[in-house]
């Protein structure tokens, strides 16, 4: 499905009902987004939001994110996509809360700056991590500046 919208030029494909429920049609329009940057077809860099440079500080050690989703759950903010972020030691930090889902949808415009920006690089299905400049920016960050935006993560169960 993503190789097949990412090269197409003359308009979208028909996306399957399956497909929607998996988030494909929000998950190509980020990988574009990264394909462009890195084909520098993109515009100029905005500045990034406190819940993108959250992201970015999280990533910083292991630099690998996911965007998931569970189509199977009841409630309809529970079904959002949410960045989730590896850590060290196996672990895992979600940006995403059952009663918040206009901040979880404010960190998946984060996460959709960080693509634009080219400090996000798609790598397969679900799966993106920072580039060489994405490490570099999330070292410089001041996460006593985050406070708010880190602390609407949760570590999820391994």
């Amino acid at each position: 499905m993503l190789p097949r919208n990412l090269n197409n030029q003359d308009g979208p494909q028909p996306v399957h009902w399956r497909e929607l429920s998996d988030g494909v049609p929000t998950l190509t329009g980020l990988a574009t987004l990264c394909s462009r940057y890195l084909a520098g077809l993109t515009p100029p860099a905005e500045q990034l939001s406190l819940e993108a440079q959250a992201i970015l500080w999280t990533a910083r050690q292991r630099g690998v994110m996911e965007l998931q989703s569970q189509p199977e759950l009841f409630d309809s903010s529970d079904r959002l996509l949410a960045i989730v972020v590896e850590l060290p030691d196996q672990k895992r930090w979600m940006f995403k809360r059952h009663a918040d889902p206009r901040t979880t949808m404010l960190f998946l415009e984060g996460f959709r700056q960080l693509c634009q920006s080219g400090l996000v690089v798609h790598q397969s299905h679900r799966e993106f991590s920072l580039t060489a400049a994405g490490f570099g920016m999330a070292e410089q960050i001041d996460p006593q500046t985050l406070a708010t935006s880190l602390s609407f993560g949760q570590e999820l169960d391994a």
